[in-house]
Parts: structure tokens; sequence; C-alpha cells
């Protein structure tokens, strides 16, 4: 091999080991451009003294503050003939200081460009797509339109950028007729897109316009659901069981236990509501008090 190094010599002479100064420069195509849309560059690296070529790797820094903050590296690019010239569209929106510098090789020293480099990231438009979904009989998600109240309804929203580059984030809220229906916005996953939680059992019976209204963000612009869904939601009633209460525990036989329904009914129901426990086990026996509940075509609900 190379045998063993002499750490002596090699300390002793390391101060004798220069390397050519460089000058970089970094040139923008562009100062502004929209989110997505490739920004080109070019890099030269020229040796201070000499008619030699540099060789080696470049990095572009992006500064968002003072200089002395630490920078986001947007890539690298090897140099040919002492320069790049080549584009990269990864910076989210905002305003960013750019530097160039080069790495340096056996011959060449490391530099980094000066001078004022800005560049603004404007934020490009965004579609925002809203879907209305139901249960089937499995559980798979399939379109909804329209069915009795107490309708397992689940809105989700699907946020895109027109270039397909970068994913959006911050929130969408959903309106019914205008008005949100959950409070406050919904944020957006790192694919883009969001749903009520667990769905929503509690539309009111009716003609209900839903859409959907995307915030926006430093690199997308605000955008909504276009034009508004309409579901429509007949008149019923529905009972749930907390989920706290959905087990009764009978300690000895002939001894019995307490649960509880909530039982809801929509606008433009009325009559009696008869209730009664199916799928009982052998010799066990259930009652209600009260048995019935009254519905009057307004919205009400009720706790047996």
């Amino acid at each position: 091999g190379l045998g063993s190094v002499n750490v002596t010599n090699l300390v002793s002479q390391w101060s004798t080991v220069t390397f050519n100064p460089t000058t970089t420069t970094l040139s923008l195509g562009a100062s502004s451009i929209n989110h997505g849309t490739p920004m080109p560059f070019s890099i030269s690296v020229t040796p201070n003294s000499g008619t030699g070529v540099t060789t080696g790797d470049a990095f572009v820094l992006a500064y968002t503050g003072p200089l002395g903050e630490a920078p986001t590296s947007i890539g690298f690019w090897t140099l040919s003939g002492g320069s790049v010239s080549a584009n990269t569209s990864t910076l989210p929106g905002g305003n960013y200081l750019l530097t160039a510098r080069y790495a340096g090789n056996e011959t060449y020293a490391p530099s980094t460009s000066v001078g004022s480099s800005y560049i603004t990231v404007n934020p490009e438009a965004s579609t925002t797509t809203l879907s209305i979904l139901t249960a089937d009989q499995y559980g798979n998600p399939i379109p909804f339109t329209s069915g009795p109240f107490g309708s397992f309804v689940y809105l989700r929203a699907d946020v895109a950028g027109a270039s397909g580059k970068g994913i959006p984030t911050r929130g969408v809220t959903f309106l019914d007729g205008g008005s949100p229906i959950v409070d406050g916005s919904l944020l957006l996953n790192s694919e883009g897109n969001t749903a009520t939680p667990n769905g929503i059992l509690n539309f009111d019976s009716g003609t209900h316009t839903i859409s959907a209204s995307y915030s926006g963000d430093n690199s997308f612009n605000a955008s909504a659901s276009a034009p508004p869904i309409t579901l429509t939601i007949t008149p019923g009633f529905f009972a749930t069981i907390p989920t706290s209460a959905s087990q009764v525990s009978i300690s000895a036989p002939g001894s019995s236990g307490v649960t509880s329904a909530t039982v809801s009914n929509s606008t433009g129901f009325n009559g009696t509501i008869s209730l009664a426990c199916i799928g009982l086990p052998s010799e066990a026996s259930c009652t209600f008090s009260p048995a019935t509940v009254s519905a009057h075509g307004t919205p009400s609900t009720t706790t047996a």
C-alpha cells in the first residue's frame, strides 16, 4: 500500500500548500417568476490569474434573511469549461437572495459569488376539487347526491397547483350555502387533501349547496371548488349509542344494566318514533324509558 503517513512532515508542510484563487459569478435569467416555473441561471468560475480552466461542482444557495443565517441549498451542478447554465424550479414562494458557491478542486480554491442576485417567487394558480361521498355496504366510498336524514356524508377537498410541482399547505373551509360547515379550516395533509373528520351525520333535511374554499399559501394562490355540488336530504330520524355506553355489563343472572340512546329527527319529520332492541341474547329483555319519542316537524334530539 502507501505505507504509514509521516505526520510530522504532513503538519510542517501543510501551510506550504496553496490553491489558485478563483472568482465565482452568478447570473439570473429573471428577477421574478411564478412558483413551479423554471428559474434560468448561469454560474461561471474563473482563475484570478493564469489561463487555466476550473473544474468541479458549484452550488446555488438561497437566503431568506441576513447572510449570517443558514441558507437552503437548491442543488449543485458540475462545471463544463469553467461554467454551467441550467434552471431550477424547487424554490417555494417568497423573496430570496441567491449566491453561488464553487467547491474548488485540487488546483483551484473555493469561492462564493458576491453582489445582489435577488429573485421573487410568486404564488401560482391552484385548483380545489370537492368530492361528496358516502359508504356502501362494504365500507367503500361512493358518490353521494341524496339520502335520508342521518346519512353518512364525507366531504373531501383536493388542492393542486397548475404546474404540478410542490404540495399546497394550510387549510380548506367547507361551506354549505356560503356558511362554514365545520368550525375553522381543515389542514391539508402531505398529499394536498383534507376531509371532514369521521364524516357528517347531521345535515338537516332539504337541499344543500356545498363548496370548498382553499386559503392559499406562499406558493399557491387561494381557490374555490366550482361549480358547487348540490345534495338533498329527505326528512327522517336516526339513533346513536355513545361509544362509552356501547356495552352493557350484566353482573349475575337476573340482574340488569343500563345504557342510553340518542334519537335525532330532522326538519319536516312528524310522528311517533318507537324504541326497541333487536338481536338480544337468549332470555334477555330490553325496555326504554320513554318507549316512544314524538317528532313535531322541527329538529330535536332526545336521550332515552
